[in-house]
């Protein structure tokens, strides 16, 4: 065809995770990703991230293999989201670190079906969380 750019090749490790061969064609198997929000058992503030793996990032964070995270373990997954693109996770997930708690995103956890949360910083922004004085 006119225009159009020949195919990518993609490394056979690529494809086993991303994809699975169809008679020459390249299938990809449904990738998600997800925007996740982690409270910390040991001082009970909360973690945001996103990821590709919901299982893996907790195992990750709760082994202590994420810095940022690592003196605060154990972990609680207590919300997750999931979206069809990485930069539809990474907008929800900045977007969710700039709300330094307040109201917004009370409404964004009780949306996601989170209890509100009393009296607790958000650690990544700085931010208090639901029903937290200042």
């Amino acid at each position: 065809m006119l225009g159009s750019s020949p195919p990518r090749r993609i490394r056979q490790s690529a494809l086993a995770d991303h994809a699975k061969v169809r008679s020459g064609i390249i299938v990809k198997k449904d990738l998600m990703y997800y925007v996740y929000i982690l409270k910390s058992e040991k001082d009970s503030r909360l973690y945001i991230g996103q990821t590709q793996d919901l299982q893996k990032r907790l195992f990750r964070h709760n082994q202590g293999m994420v810095e940022i995270t690592r003196n605060r373990r154990p972990f609680t997954l207590i919300a997750s989201q999931s979206y069809e693109t990485r930069a539809e996770a990474m907008k929800m997930e900045k977007y969710l670190k700039r709300l330094k708690g307040g109201n917004e995103f009370k409404k964004i956890l009780t949306r996601w079906g989170v209890v509100p949360l009393s009296g607790k910083r958000h650690p990544t922004s700085g931010g208090a969380c639901e029903g937290s004085q200042q």
